[in-house]
């Protein structure tokens, strides 16, 4: 195995062109890698780069891909908008997987626990420093290009906005994700936005339970009639236990508990 610690984008890229594989927090890459990691294989090492601000500036909520998750479940910048963010970054894992882990390398990852978060709060994601930005729709979909490096990821500022996300789980604490259910309302686009993780193979928006609750008052009834369509709308595409049945009735009842969190 080799191992470099660039300190300039460039380099960093030029690393990652020949082969590399960025190495952030290391909380998913060596697990993962580990038994498939060579002699000849490169590690770029990422912690010297200047990644790690968090800032809110010209209407949007920048993060650097080398926060901790951490540091954005404590953020004290983290306002109603992007709760679901918060909550979902202090739901990974336990607290020494948070110190490490960034939002670059699970927004990276397939199935990130972030993805369904994100999904409702309109992300994007900004690769090689600003080369390109993308819609998280397009990363959680397509993933980042061979050679191409999450650097920050950008949430539009709403102060209308309240979101909230809810996470099931094997054990309260530590526990893998079974479900993940994302929600999010604001006062300039009207009907709540809904996003789950757990169903089918990647977070996916749910767009038929969210047409049920617009364009008139989210009444008990509306609430019920979504989380049942929620529940039944995305393909069942996992081979894990547990089996369907049990995992859309966790996104149904989260769709429940999130719209009444929002609305409150």
């Amino acid at each position: 195995m080799r191992y470099t610690r660039p300190s300039t984008l460039a380099e960093t890229l030029a690393d990652l062109g020949q082969g590399g594989m960025a190495l952030g927090g290391g909380t998913l890459l060596l697990p993962r890698d580990a038994a498939d990691v060579g002699a000849e294989q490169l590690l770029v090492d990422l912690q010297a780069l200047p990644l790690h601000d968090l800032i809110v500036d010209g209407g949007f909520l920048s993060i650097g891909a080398m926060v901790t998750l951490a540091r954005i479940a404590a953020s004290p910048l983290i306002s109603p908008a992007w709760k679901a963010l918060a909550q979902a970054a202090h739901a990974v894992g336990n607290p020494n997987v948070r110190r490490a882990a960034t939002i670059g390398g699970n927004v990276a990852w397939p199935g990130g626990d972030l993805h369904a978060a994100l999904l409702v709060l309109d992300a994007s994601v900004v690769c090689d420093g600003g080369a390109c930005e993308l819609p998280i729709r397009n990363i959680i979909e397509g993933g980042v290009r061979g050679g191409a490096l999450v650097t920050s990821i950008r949430l539009p500022q709403d102060d209308t906005r309240h979101s909230a996300y809810v996470k099931f789980a094997w054990r309260a604490a530590s526990g893998k994700t079974i479900v993940a259910v994302a929600a999010s309302t604001t006062a300039k686009n009207g009907a709540p936005r809904l996003a789950a993780a757990g169903v089918a193979a990647r977070a996916m928006r749910l767009p038929d339970a969210e047409a049920l609750l617009a364009g008139g008052p989210v009444t008990p009834e509306a609430v019920e009639d979504a989380a049942r369509a929620a529940g039944a709308e995305l393909p069942f595409e996992m081979a894990k236990p547990p089996g369907e049945k049990y995992r859309r009735r966790l996104v149904a009842e989260g769709v429940r508990r999130l719209l009444a969190a929002v609305r409150s």
